[in-house]
């Protein structure tokens, strides 16, 4: 099973939860709102519906392209750090567990810049560093220790590195471009925003960041 698909597979669990949390609080996702997707999969439309036919999705991967534009939505390849977009161009800027995947401090500064530039609302959902499993390789603990300890640690406890069996570079693709964020780094990222937790065993698995659109 690949990397996406297993994601997907335990993601898919938690995500009808949060559309309907999404949708209660910008409820012009189901309506005629002009929305952003950075970083956005065709999956997450499907599962939103009814929605808004005026989606755009940014991403640099373009495996779902054809589908999104199928489903009659446009596509945009661009950096989630540089958006092509005028400031204020979108009713809403939304995406789901990507500010992890841009890798350094300062990128993820650069994306959470672009989001609030390009959207009057937002919406951004990422996991919480300090949930104990690592939710992308669902390996318990070890995501808190340094890098060097991680990576001969990953064939034997990640359930993903059990599944797949991913080559070396692929395991050091992914120690290179993701970066959990905590709560304290998300308030600074989104001054004034809301943030919104979701909890698993009373845990916090990951933060909602919303900013609504002003009056």
């Amino acid at each position: 099973m690949s990397p996406r698909r297993l994601w997907d597979f335990f993601a898919g669990r938690f995500r009808p939860a949060r559309i309907a949390r999404l949708k209660a609080a910008l409820p012009g996702l189901a309506g005629e709102a002009h929305v952003l997707d950075v970083g956005g999969r065709i999956g997450w439309w499907q599962m939103m519906q009814p929605a808004t036919p005026h989606v755009t999705v940014v991403n640099l991967e373009t495996d779902d392209e054809r589908a999104i534009r199928e489903a009659g939505y446009r596509f945009v390849k661009a950096s989630a750090c540089a958006l092509p977009f005028r400031d204020g161009a979108f009713d809403i800027v939304i995406s789901n567990s990507v500010i992890e995947h841009v890798g350094t401090w300062s990128n993820q500064q650069l994306f959470a810049r672009e989001v609030l530039r390009c959207g009057r609302a937002i919406y951004v959902q990422t996991p919480n560093r300090w949930f104990p499993v690592e939710p992308h390789l669902l390996m318990p603990l070890a995501h808190w220790l340094p890098r060097r300890w991680q990576r001969p640690l990953i064939p034997f406890l990640s359930l993903w590195a059990l599944m797949a069996r991913p080559p070396a570079a692929v395991i050091d693709n992914f120690l290179d471009s993701t970066r959990l964020l905590t709560r304290r780094e998300l308030v600074e990222l989104f001054p004034g925003c809301e943030i919104t937790e979701e909890r698993v065993l009373g845990l916090v698995k990951s933060y909602m960041v919303t900013r609504r659109a002003p009056p």
